[in-house]
């Protein structure tokens, strides 16, 4: 392959990068009857500190009416999360409200979303770039593990929805990446102060996170024992804004520093659940570890196929001198959560796109792959194996992570292969998410293709940058992974007939907003062909819409 182009605007890394933000900001995919309490009860805490200068949500409840995941103690309802995004949140919404009038629930929502939690995760993804320009000395492959992270990953869904799955993860990411180069650093201080704010911040944000932090910082710590004090005050010093942050809303809430709202559940459900063997967690089950992993409907590999490189990377490591310690605290790392979402009694969460529970242990995997290429010299021998088939999972992941994650980050649990039976299909017959372009006027159709667009420009732009758009291996990889995904995507476990047409009918009542509709095509309509126009035949289109007149009005 070819040197990068010569300098100009498109070989810019700010275009790059400017690509990339705008994947996190141009959608804002709003879905007010969903009434996700994983998003919802941060925002309705954010509200709460904010226009009523209190921390329970009392006063929000009533006004914007029931949500879930809500912790009652005292008499009195108090967000069931992790605090840190909502802490956040009150900041931008504080430093919004000196300027304009209170906002009501979908404002403050794409407003938290864009600077509380999308901005901070660019920010991050700009760190973890840092850094791995700094372990590798390889810009393309930091800009091909950027673009696959923040397109080719759950954790984009997660940037479009207000919860702390996508910051932790990257967070964890960091620590991974300073883990590494810890033997190497001239830096202790700098680096101890970034491991002690990530992993804190990491922890505030999502409590499980604490499983795949521990290891990644005691790993630090051991590689730095013979200067431990320096490195350990480091740590504390980072941890400490995030850890006081954290505390002070749990004394606030639940009264005391360490105590969560797991203890004070409202959900009747969730207590019973949560006061199960250890806060819900018992003994592994191997079927929700598979399912978590290999699904189509959540599993990881599904979701994000780069992640097997990782995966190949950290089993060579174990046969490698120099880097059998750091395997061994990385591994560490993942069978913790691997262990938490195999115990879980809710795993599965509702509806979800990919295993977020384990969102960690994605981006550390993807971060792997990004390492095990560079150490088999894939972007300097040219026409590369290992690399066509990167670039192949690149594409996938884009297809089976990033379309869900922009449009609609929500997977119902009916559907065994949703982005094959519903999202796909939903994008390409012109569902469009709120986006700027439907504010721009366009119709659905168009904003749809628009948003793909979008989607697809870090891709592009990072193949041409390397002139790689022009030659014709890797476009030609590019169009393989996109048709061969469509013609196999489609024939993967579907779900029952009855059971896809019936909750179907009751996505397109959910999705909003009603503009984002293709012209030709109401919620009311049963006739499903265009949302099953991948290949499915025409007789089995005929019995579906058979069963959708006759369950008319059945769906709730």
């Amino acid at each position: 392959m070819s040197a990068s182009l010569p300098n100009s605007f498109v070989a810019s890394r700010f275009v790059f990068l400017g690509a990339v933000l705008c994947t996190f900001i141009f959608f804002a995919p709003y879905h007010h009857r969903l009434n996700n309490p994983n998003e919802g009860v941060r925002i309705f805490m954010v509200k709460a500190m904010v226009d009523h200068d209190q921390y329970h949500i009392d006063p929000v409840v009533k006004q914007w009416k029931y949500i879930n995941d809500k912790s009652k103690r005292d008499g009195k309802l108090y967000s069931s999360k992790a605090p840190l995004m909502s802490m956040m949140g009150a900041i931008v919404y504080e430093v919004y409200r000196w300027f304009g009038a209170p906002l009501d629930e979908q404002s403050l929502t794409l407003l938290c979303r864009r600077w509380a939690n999308a901005l901070p995760c660019f920010l991050l993804l700009l760190l973890l770039a840092w850094l791995l320009d700094k372990t590798t000395h390889d810009r393309r492959l930091t800009d091909f593990i950027i673009l696959c992270l923040a397109t080719g990953t759950h954790l984009l869904a997660y940037v479009h929805v207000f919860s702390g799955h996508t910051l932790a993860a990257l967070g964890t990411g960091v620590m991974m990446l300073l883990l590494l180069n810890a033997s190497n650093s001239n830096s202790i201080w700098r680096d101890s102060v970034l491991v002690g704010a990530c992993g804190t911040a990491s922890v505030a944000a999502e409590y499980p996170a604490f499983l795949a932090v521990l290891p990644l910082a005691v790993g630090f710590l051991f590689h730095h024992r013979k200067q431990l004090l320096k490195s350990l005050c480091g740590c504390v010093v980072g941890a400490l804004p995030f850890a006081l942050l954290a505390g002070w809303a749990h004394h606030q809430m639940f009264g005391a520093f360490w105590k969560t709202g797991y203890s004070f559940l409202e959900n009747k459900n969730f207590n019973r659940m949560h006061s199960q063997d250890f806060f819900g967690i018992g003994i592994p089950q191997p079927d929700i570890l598979m399912k978590a992993l290999f699904s189509t409907d959540v599993g990881l590999f599904f979701f994000c196929p780069l992640a097997l490189l990782g995966v190949m990377a950290l089993g060579r490591w174990f046969f490698q001198k120099g880097k059998r310690v750091n395997a061994l605290f990385i591994s560490a790392a993942m069978l913790g959560m691997l262990f938490f979402i195999s115990g879980h009694r809710g795993w599965r969460g509702g509806w979800v796109i990919g295993p977020r529970y384990i969102s960690e242990m994605t981006c550390m995997l993807v971060l792997l792959a990004g390492l095990f290429l560079h150490e088999q010299n894939a972007f300097r021998k040219g026409e590369s194996k290992l690399l066509t088939f990167a670039l192949l999972c690149s594409v996938i992941g884009v297809l089976h992570s990033g379309i869900g994650g922009a449009f609609f980050p929500h997977f119902s649990e009916t559907y065994n292969n949703p982005v094959y039976e519903m999202m796909i299909p939903m994008a390409l017959t012109g569902f469009s998410p709120d986006s700027w372009a439907l504010g721009w006027g366009l119709p659905p159709k168009a904003a749809a293709w628009t948003g793909l667009g979008i989607l697809f420009a870090p891709l592009l732009i990072w193949l041409a940058q390397n002139q790689f758009f022009w030659g014709k291996r890797p476009l030609l990889v590019v169009m393989i992974g996109l048709w061969g995904a469509m013609l196999v995507g489609p024939m993967l476990p579907d779900t029952k007939a009855q059971n896809f047409s019936l909750e179907t009918r009751k996505m397109y009542r959910i999705w909003e907003p009603p503009t984002g509709r293709p012209l030709n095509f109401s919620a009311s309509q049963t006739d499903l062909a265009a949302q099953m126009s991948l290949g499915e035949s025409k007789k089995y289109i005929k019995q579906l819409n058979q069963v959708c007149r006759s369950k008319q009005g059945g769906a709730q």
